[in-house]
């Protein structure tokens, strides 16, 4: 029933790290994202970043997807979410956002924020207690206001987006909008996080010659070129 979700995979890792705690750490579970990473086999940096956090206390962020989503679109990062560049920014972000007081928790609210209210559809943007930090909701505001004042036939000041506050003035930022798939007004908030464009599928063409001969039987032989 659960084959091909990795619950096997995780399963056998859970076990050798705690036979390695046991046999080799003396029963003492590694207590920072650091140690957490270098001495049990599976633990990556998400899963040390939670553990430390909400077990031991330790101020440390966390970025699954569903912080991914919400760090995406509370700072308008267009570029893939999935890239190196990205990736190292919304841990940079994470690890400067966490409650020192209360990092478990803080991380586990920013998790759950991403799958219950920041969701990848229909996100409940009028529930979401960062609205008022939100880039990509503020953009989404700036153009219901626009489109406002255009039907009371009001000026129109100028249409300027801004993706990050901190843009490269030569239009090389690693974290902006892709100008070959820029803001979409009808996505919303959904334009963030970007994910990398799939290739379309390889086409290929593939010649065969068949050839037929009589054997000295009589029987026919085939010769098949590719």
């Amino acid at each position: 029933m659960w084959a091909g979700l990795g619950y096997y995979s995780r399963g056998k890792r859970l076990h050798e790290g705690a036979q390695k705690v046991v046999s080799e750490l003396k029963g003492e579970m590694p207590q920072t994202s650091e140690a957490l990473q270098k001495l049990l086999p599976g633990v990556g940096r998400y899963t040390a970043g939670a553990i430390s956090s909400i077990a031991f206390g330790q101020v440390t962020g966390v970025v699954d997807g569903n912080v991914t989503r919400v760090l995406c679109r509370a700072r308008s990062i267009g570029a893939d979410c999935t890239s190196q560049a990205v990736t190292e920014v919304l841990w940079t972000l994470a690890n400067a956002l966490v409650d020192p007081e209360r990092p478990g928790d803080f991380n586990q609210a920013m998790m759950e924020l991403g799958a219950k209210v920041c969701t990848p559809k229909s996100p409940d943007c009028s529930e979401c207690p960062l609205k008022n930090h939100c880039r990509a909701y503020k953009q989404v505001e700036k153009e219901l206001d626009t489109s406002f004042r255009w039907l009371l036939g009001k000026e129109v000041a100028s249409k300027t987006t801004v993706d990050i506050e901190e843009c490269d003035s030569s239009g090389n930022c690693s974290l902006c909008l892709l100008s070959a798939a820029p803001w979409e007004s009808s996505l919303g908030v959904m334009n963030f996080p970007r994910k990398p464009v799939k290739k379309p599928p390889r086409s290929e063409r593939t010649l065969t010659c068949v050839m037929e001969r009589k054997s000295s039987q009589g029987e026919s032989e085939y010769l098949t070129v590719q």
